[in-house]
């Protein structure tokens, strides 16, 4: 009797599709930001959740576990005119990210589950264009929201159909997610979401996105549509919460 593979643990391949999201990221790295300088200072509030604008100096305070003689800037603290001159890289703001990734996949932000998931996670996410600022907790919360919006997407016809021409939902890998098929399913994955950039990188974020096919589909069950939605949501998933999604 042949042996059956036994399916990888959730943590494991919670790690390895990390490991593949920051492959992408770094395939996106050569994002151009052309800032603008504002003297407003505002707070935009999401529910009980008050962030603080670009400017306000609101989280200015130094890390106390910095060595000594290696200040923290504040994580709203003003750009200089020479630093502004310089920066070639920015990241979007949470407003920005938000209204982004609905626009890509077509789920309104006033959607009840998205609503509740930004207004839980809103100030984690960058509160200015800053890359400087960027801290690894907010790549975990961008790719918090890139689930629920994935999530919403996949389980609704009117939004799937609309990128995957070619899936059939309510059948299992087997019978949809056939070798044309996937291969389809992740060049359409990659126009929608990471749009015209060079040939390389989308050669790169290709082969990435189809290592991490074959990370989740292993050790699944092949013949229920339940596979066929979790894989597409985790492909998905890594697109969205990507670099050249994020970056401005």
């Amino acid at each position: 009797m042949e042996s059956q593979q036994k399916p990888l643990p959730t943590k494991v391949k919670m790690f390895l599709s990390i490991g593949t999201l920051l492959a992408i990221l770094l395939a996106f790295n050569q994002c151009v930001f052309k800032p603008s300088v504002s003297n407003k200072k505002s707070t935009s509030t999401y529910g009980s959740t008050s962030i603080p604008a670009p400017g306000t100096g609101d989280a200015g305070d130094p890390n106390p576990n910095l060595p000594e003689g290696l200040p923290m800037p504040g994580m709203n603290a003003p750009v200089s005119e020479t630093e502004l001159s310089t920066l070639n890289v920015g990241v979007k703001n949470f407003e920005q990210i938000n209204v982004t990734m609905s626009q890509l996949t077509g789920v309104p932000v006033s959607d009840a589950n998205i609503v509740t998931v930004f207004n839980d996670i809103a100030i984690q996410l960058p509160s200015d264009n800053s890359v400087k600022s960027f801290l690894p907790s907010m790549q975990v919360a961008i790719t918090k929201l890139a689930t629920e919006y994935c999530d919403r997407l996949v389980e609704t016809d009117a939004y799937r159909k609309v990128i995957w021409t070619t899936i059939n939902f309510d059948q299992s890998p087997t019978q949809t997610l056939t070798a044309i098929n996937k291969t389809t399913m992740i060049n359409q994955t990659v126009e929608r979401f990471l749009g015209p950039v060079a040939t390389v990188s989308i050669d790169s974020a290709k082969t990435e996105l189809l290592s991490l096919y074959d990370i989740m589909i292993a050790g699944e069950s092949l013949t229920t549509n339940l596979t066929t939605r979790k894989v597409v949501k985790g492909i998905c998933v890594a697109s969205l919460s990507s670099a050249y999604v994020t970056l401005l």
